[in-house]
């Protein structure tokens, strides 16, 4: 992921039984293909409406300005922020995190200027809106259907970047509310697989003096796509989260577009209704 992805020649794709070949094509497909699986239609009828019901209550983020996590940044957040950069593609501004690593006392402060602009007034800027969509063939799939493709969002690092300041807050959040199950692994600081497995293995040295388990695993197919924007910030509203912090967050949820870049190529723009962009600093969070 660290490096640049334009393979010389666009994958060939099959549709209704005819191949697909060229780059601005193949581009154009994937970009179809994605937009209707984040879309509203892609739903059941019974779902849509039900989802429609339950948006018409205007969720008041209102209040609590003085809680800790809606303050402004200082300095110290954003250099602990920059130091957790890798090194990723600078798309699509061509700003990489070095050059922000290499900026001056004067920059760095225009930039946290920036930042606590937009953290104070509630606009979210309409190029960080805007993902670069590198399609990633999932393993042992067929690679003639656009859906076998992971879909790998690229944001702009000053985005993501910001997004590393606004997430520890969140997480801050959650975290104080105790609102993550203890049993959570994914996405965690200081966790991984290998807690769910420790546990699993717990849980099957238990079962032998009852002689009993049942384990149930879950695979959810295409989540960050399909996950209910209107229903995260519910939840977050239902945990009591007021303030900049969830409007930030509506802001970064709302209008997102997106393109497929094949090679060198790239796709006409196309609506992210609903989902979350994979590969965002916030969105695992969220």
């Amino acid at each position: 992921m660290a490096g640049k992805f334009s393979p010389s020649t666009p994958p060939v794709l099959k549709v209704n039984g005819i191949k697909i070949m060229d780059g601005l094509t193949v581009a154009n497909t994937m970009a179809e293909a994605f937009t209707k699986v984040s879309s509203r239609d892609s739903r059941p009828l019974a779902v849509r409406h039900e989802l429609i019901a339950k948006e018409r209550t205007v969720l008041d983020f209102s209040g609590n300005e003085n809680e800790s996590y809606n303050h402004i940044f200082t300095l110290r957040d954003l250099h602990s922020a920059l130091s957790l950069c890798s090194d990723t593609s600078p798309w699509p501004d061509n700003i990489p995190y070095a050059m922000l690593r290499h900026l001056g006392e004067e920059a760095i402060s225009f930039l946290l200027a920036l930042y606590n602009r937009i953290w104070l007034e509630g606009v979210f800027p309409s190029g960080w809106r805007v993902a670069t969509i590198l399609p990633f063939l999932k393993p042992g799939k067929d690679s003639g259907v656009a859906l076998n493709y992971r879909p790998i969002a690229l944001t702009s690092c000053l985005c993501k970047l910001f997004e590393k300041m606004v997430n520890v807050r969140l997480v801050y959040f959650l975290k104080r509310g105790d609102f993550l199950s203890p049993s959570q692994s994914g996405f965690r600081k200081h966790r991984s697989t290998t807690d769910a497995l420790v546990r699993l293995e717990a849980a099957a040295c238990e079962a032998f003096a009852h002689q009993h388990l049942l384990c149930v695993f879950l695979d959810l197919e295409k989540a960050y796509d399909t996950t209910w924007q209107y229903g995260i910030l519910q939840q977050l509203h239902l945990y009591g989260l007021r303030g900049r912090l969830p409007r930030f967050l509506k802001e970064f949820l709302s209008g997102r577009s997106f393109y497929v870049r094949v090679g060198t190529t790239h796709s006409a723009s196309v609506a992210q209704e609903e989902g979350v962009p994979q590969g965002s600093v916030l969105s695992v969070t969220l």
